[in-house]
């Protein structure tokens, strides 16, 4: 996923927000998001929410690829979870923090 591409994304999702009927909620919980995470809202938006985007586009993408063929919704969650297992003891990424 292209960065461009993710920016796009957080740019529809700002817009969207803005039109939801209740966007003044959301925005409260991000302003408490972003004061926490000690960055601005324009970083929020440039960088934060790109960066999540494209690692949860990513680790999608790799989901689809290790479930394939897998019709069983039992039997997918058990193999995700015993291959995020499997890769976690060989190395340090941590996929289940994204789920």
């Amino acid at each position: 996923m292209s960065t461009s591409r993710a920016r796009e994304f957080a740019k529809k999702q700002r817009e969207e927000i803005d039109k939801s009927s209740n966007a003044e909620e959301i925005q409260k919980a991000i302003d408490g998001l972003i004061q926490g995470l000690g960055i601005s809202e324009e970083e929020y938006w440039t960088d934060y929410v790109v960066e999540g985007y494209m690692k949860q586009n990513t680790i999608s993408k790799l989901r689809s690829e290790v479930l394939e063929g897998i019709e069983d919704q039992t039997n997918r969650n058990e193999a995700w979870e015993e291959f995020v297992k499997t890769l976690t003891k060989t190395s340090s990424i941590d996929l289940k923090s994204i789920e």
